[in-house]
């Protein structure tokens, strides 16, 4: 296979309260499509229930992170993570069994800090796809971070979100911008349903690096199958090369 063409899978579902069924419903879906790498939603396994979220809280080497490495595949998304009695939106990067990465949401929206501690700085990931980044969900309205990971050699920039359906429009707006602005890709994947925050109408997708919408879901539950270029990103930082010109100290 050409390792700069990655088979990817948006993986959008309708996260319930029970983190079992998640868990059970996520892993039926990367059994039964085929993908380089699957991107799961933002806290997949158990959404944003504030009321049962420090007990569903996990470590590192609990049991959701265990049951991802025990499938063999690539997978992204985030969960709650609990360590030192702190508790953190947290994405990961598992690859053939073992975690290569994670990164602790930096920015947290509203309700979040109120339960949350924020994470520091996402770092760039080395995989055998290229550099990976980490943005979460609200982590996008706030371009120096996407910009930190480009500078440190991002090609790919993995949204794990559950972006409300009444700032949709925005969703696409932003991608659309730290795309463009990186010459990177964006992949964005959200959730759908209802919880007792808010409702949510999917719109997964990928941007490419010229900040072009190449795939997209509808609103509801399902599995979407984009392969993307890695080679797109050199072409196209070559045609544009305003990266060059960034003033890092102004």
């Amino acid at each position: 296979m050409d390792t700069k063409i990655i088979r990817t899978a948006l993986v959008q579902a309708d996260i319930k309260t029970e983190k079992e069924e998640n868990i059970e419903k996520i892993l039926n879906y990367i059994k039964n499509f085929d993908a380089d790498i699957y991107c799961l939603p933002e806290v997949f396994s158990t959404g944003f229930n504030y009321k049962n979220l420090a007990e569903n809280a996990e470590s590192i080497n609990g049991e959701t992170i265990q049951k991802l490495k025990e499938t063999k595949k690539t997978i992204t998304g985030t969960y709650v993570e609990k360590e030192n009695q702190k508790i953190y939106n947290t994405a990961v990067f598992v690859s053939k069994g073992k975690l290569l990465g994670t990164y602790r949401k930096v920015h947290l929206f509203n309700l979040e800090k109120n339960v949350f501690s924020p994470g520091r700085c996402a770092e760039v990931i080395s995989t055998k796809f290229g550099k990976i980044g980490f943005l979460t969900c609200y982590d996008i309205r706030f371009p120096e971070q996407a910009r930190k990971l480009v500078m440190d050699g991002a090609e790919i920039l993995i949204v794990p979100a559950n972006f409300p359906d009444p700032r949709i429009a925005h969703w696409k707006l932003l991608l659309k911008a730290r795309a463009l602005e990186n010459l990177c890709y964006i992949i964005a994947i959200n959730r759908v349903g209802c919880d007792e925050n808010d409702s949510y109408s999917g719109h997964s997708l990928i941007v490419n690096p010229l900040g072009e919408i190449i795939c997209e879901s509808q609103d509801k539950e399902e599995v979407i199958i984009q392969n993307i270029n890695l080679s797109e990103v050199k072409a196209a930082r070559k045609k544009l090369s305003y990266l060059s010109d960034i003033y890092l100290n102004f």
